[in-house]
């Protein structure tokens, strides 16, 4: 079934009370030395002698370092399948667990694989939606994002469609059952028309709520998106439509206006049942707070009565944008982003999320990874800490909660002796112990454009790991979580590798590999 969701209905919400305009300053603050003063940050041991950690560290005296079990581990998608030879970068590379299958995402490419790691089918956003809102090849499909609701039994994928003509879209699928593979999945549009990049989609849900995220810009020509912000858009769908599909019917949904005093929000993927939708923003440039926001009731096409939906401010300490990433040699520093939240998950009352921060746990500022936990009844902080290197920097974290409540996430990182790898880490929250762990170790540089830049390659995007990782947690195991990222093991090419993190914890070993 395809379903084209033309007319915007507006909500009349809090959405619309304006507040400090992160944006403003971001640029001057990168890289200035700001760090965060937290008590407790988790030091992870130094790269160059990852078996050893300082005693004076403000982690090692409280948390105990160790390792844990990885179940599986293998490639995922590569640049060149992803983009047939041409390049197509960085790789956004996210990841989705249902009961017998897991599903990444990367541009321009969807892949299907075994937990065992064989590769069951793949598929292009071109062709799945073709018919269904893609005019055509030459049309630019980027971001993508997938979960598997297991409240529902359903997967859910988005991505970006800019055409060629200017009629731009955000493009989403709602799967028939528990199986990727079993066709066909209902297929659905929102149309931004021309002028309008829709950029950064990000999507979650509750028991009754689906909804997608993004950041407008304005476009000088078909197919860019660099032009000024002009608002964040939020879409509310009424869920059960989307997995109920009549024919021909589209299904309930309100969406806001767009609203420039507010940047990027994360709807939380809600892995025990919860109504209220719950979502979260950080300021991306620098703050001292981050906001909580709560979608109650469900929505009805036309009536903007049908929901609610509120925020609270929430304290925490100063955070700023993260530095640049080193890389071995003369190669470009890699951009680490911004402070925009990354993924969420809401389990049983507590809300979890990561985004990247500047800090200094001793080796001086470095990019490292913020973790938040949030109560949502109380609308109140539970726990914060930085989590860094003291000679390596932290990007684009991402986490999820197991059904302990224990927390597992992915970063990449990278130093002046170390390319672009991916690790993971772990908090035992019962014991207060941590984990950590390599995953797959880089051994060239992150620069994907050739050198000299062809006319056809963007060098402002030359060091890009990507807007962000992934996490999902395995509905048949939920003690295990699985991760996908970046790293690069082939000249101007980048790959991707996932792994199935098991509950397991086991002795502190040394890390292999030449770093």
């Amino acid at each position: 079934q395809n379903t084209n969701i033309a007319t915007l209905p507006k909500v009349e919400s809090s959405l619309e009370e304006l507040i400090e305009n992160e944006k403003t300053n971001a640029n001057t603050l990168q890289g200035s030395g700001i760090v965060d003063p937290l008590e407790t940050p988790f030091l992870l041991p130094s790269l160059a002698s990852p078996a050893a950690q300082s005693a004076e560290s403000p982690s090692s005296e409280e948390f105990e370092i160790q390792n844990f079990d990885v179940q599986t581990g293998f490639n995922g998608l590569n640049e060149d399948q992803s983009c047939g030879g041409g390049q197509c970068f960085p790789s956004d590379a996210v990841i989705g667990v249902g009961p017998n299958h897991v599903m990444q995402g990367v541009n321009t490419l969807f892949a299907v694989y075994s937990k065992a790691g064989s590769l069951l089918a793949s598929f292009s956003p071109h062709n799945f939606w073709a018919g269904a809102g893609v005019e055509g090849p030459n049309d630019n499909i980027f971001d993508p994002r997938v979960l598997y609701d297991s409240l529902s039994g359903r997967w859910f994928i988005a991505i970006v469609d800019m055409t060629p003509t200017g009629n731009n879209r955000v493009l989403f699928a709602v799967s028939q059952s528990t199986d990727p593979l079993t066709l066909p999945w209902n297929r659905y549009v929102i149309n931004f028309g021309p002028a309008v990049c829709p950029d950064h989609p990000k999507i979650g849900m509750s028991n009754d709520k689906f909804a997608i995220n993004v950041v407008r810009f304005s476009q000088s020509a078909p197919q860019s998106c660099n032009q000024p912000f002009t608002g964040n858009q939020l879409w509310i769908l009424d869920k059960f439509d989307l997995i109920n599909p009549q024919p021909g019917v589209a299904p309930d949904f309100l969406a806001t206006n767009p609203d420039p005093a507010v940047f990027n929000v994360q709807p939380v993927q809600s892995l025990t049942p919860v109504d209220p939708l719950y979502m979260v923003s950080t300021f991306s440039g620098s703050g001292n707070t981050i906001r909580l926001w709560q979608v109650t009731g469900v929505p009805v096409t036309g009536n903007p009565s049908s929901i609610s939906i509120n925020f609270n401010n929430i304290p925490v300490t100063p955070y700023s944008l993260p530095p640049n990433a080193d890389q071995p040699g003369n190669e470009p520093d890699q951009d680490t982003g911004d402070s925009r939240a990354q993924q969420a998950s809401w389990r049983d009352g507590v809300l979890w999320f990561p985004f990247g921060v500047v800090c200094d746990v001793g080796g001086g500022p470095k990019s490292c990874a913020r973790l938040i936990e949030l109560d949502t009844n109380t609308r109140t902080l539970l726990f914060e800490t930085v989590v860094g290197f003291v000679d390596a920097d932290i990007y684009y974290p991402d986490l999820r909660t197991d059904v302990t409540g224990n927390v597992r996430f992915i970063f990449g990182a990278s130093s002046s002796a170390l390319y672009p790898s991916l690790f993971a880490f772990g908090i035992d929250l019962a014991t207060g112990s941590t984990v950590f762990k390599s995953l797959v170790l880089g051994d060239v540089p992150n620069h994907s454009c050739p050198f000299p830049t062809p006319s056809n390659c963007n060098p402002g995007e030359n060091n890009r790991q990507g807007d962000y990782f992934g996490a999902a947690v395995d509905p048949e195991n939920t003690r295990t979580i699985w991760l996908t990222g970046q790293y690069h093991t082939i000249p101007e090419r980048w790959s991707t590798f996932i792994s199935e993190i098991g509950e397991l914890w086991v002795p502190w070993q040394t890390l292999g590999g030449a770093i």
